[in-house]
Parts: C-alpha cells; sequence; structure tokens
C-alpha cells in the first residue's frame, strides 16, 4: 500500500467517524417561545401625569423567522394588543387616548422586535440592541431599542425594554382639554415586559 493510498484512506476513515456528530450538533436547534407580560404607554399634560396599561399575561408563542431575511436566521416577536383592554389612570383620558389613535379605523396596537438571533449567546444581566416597529393609528416607524434581559432559570428569560416615542412621529396631535388649559405633551413612554423560553429541539 503506497503512502498516498494510505493517507487518503485514513482521512476517508476520519470523516466517516467524524459526520454523525458534526450531523447532530447542526439538527440540535432552539425553539423559543414567547408571552407578553405586560405593556405601559406613560404621558403627561401639562398640569400631571397618565398612564395606560395592559397586563393580560398572554399563552406562549413560538418566535418566527423574519422571512425577508432568511439568510441570517434572524427571529422575530410580534405582539398585537387590541387598544381599548387598556386600563388607564383615568377612564376620561383613555377615551381621549382611543380618539387620539384613531382606534375605531386602527384598533390594535403592534410591537415587533426583529433581529432576535436566540438565546444561546444572552447573558444574565445584559443588554441587547433590538430594532423595533412600532405601529400606531395605522402609522409604522422603526426605531432601536436597548432591552434588558435577566435570566430566571435555565430555560426562561425576561426581556424589559422602554422607548420614548413622539405622537406626531405617527402624524398625531398632542390633543388638549378645557380650551388649551390643559394640554398633552408629544412625548410618550412606551415600556414593555416579555417572557421568553428556550426549548432544545
Amino acid at each position: 500500500m503506497n503512502t498516498h493510498f494510505q493517507k487518503y484512506f485514513l482521512t476517508l476513515l476520519i470523516s466517516l467517524f467524524a459526520w454523525p456528530s458534526i450531523k447532530a450538533v447542526n439538527t440540535c436547534a432552539e425553539n423559543i417561545f414567547y408571552s407578553l407580560q405586560q405593556i405601559s404607554i406613560v404621558g403627561h399634560t401639562n398640569v400631571n401625569s397618565f398612564w395606560l396599561k395592559y397586563s393580560g399575561i398572554e399563552p406562549l408563542q413560538k418566535i418566527t423567522d423574519i422571512a425577508d431575511i432568511p439568510h441570517l436566521k434572524a427571529k422575530s416577536i410580534t405582539i398585537n394588543i387590541l387598544a381599548r383592554n387598556f386600563v388607564c389612570s383615568n377612564h376620561l383620558m383613555k377615551n381621549d387616548f382611543l380618539s387620539l389613535i384613531h382606534a375605531d379605523e386602527s384598533p390594535y396596537i403592534n410591537i415587533q422586535l426583529q433581529g432576535f438571533q436566540g438565546l444561546a449567546n444572552l447573558k444574565n444581566d445584559s443588554t441587547e440592541v433590538m430594532l423595533v416597529n412600532i405601529t400606531l393609528a395605522g402609522v409604522k416607524r422603526s426605531m432601536e431599542v436597548y432591552c434588558n434581559i435577566t435570566k430566571d432559570s435555565a430555560n426562561y428569560f425576561t426581556m424589559t425594554g422602554s422607548r420614548l416615542v413622539k405622537l406626531s412621529d405617527f402624524n398625531l396631535v398632542a390633543p388638549s382639554k378645557f380650551l388649551g388649559l390643559v394640554k398633552v405633551k408629544n412625548e410618550i413612554t412606551i415600556n414593555f415586559e416579555i417572557k421568553l423560553m428556550v426549548q432544545g429541539s
């Protein structure tokens, strides 16, 4: 048996023995599920502050792939909330808010977190920058949001985020009351908390 044939035969044997382990690694993927815990909107007038809160805990849903960038294997979290399901610190302010965002025409507030790569590399008490699409009153805007990640247990994480947005960015005009004596300020803060669960497949 010549030297060249020995080298080839040895290489072939190594490849055959190594192949099953490589295949096993490639087929071990993460299934990531999420559940909205709460979302709040905080605003201010020239007199006081107000808040709207949704805390109906949603069932676990699987994070989906982003269709337009499949080569990155990126995933997205999509949240749709019926605006009328928010609880408000002032029931009169809630009616004004629903009117402001044209809830009759665009009843849902949509939040989509994009570019989610998975939980394998996330660390406890870490911060991730994510691209977030917010649709309010039928107008969609994209922005970066700093999200805090806390590891609750081996397979569970909590993600919290907060973003200051301007009503005018969504073509909305801040309302006023009592002949302009009470006026809502242009900026509101959107806060959210999402529970994440990873499951190997």
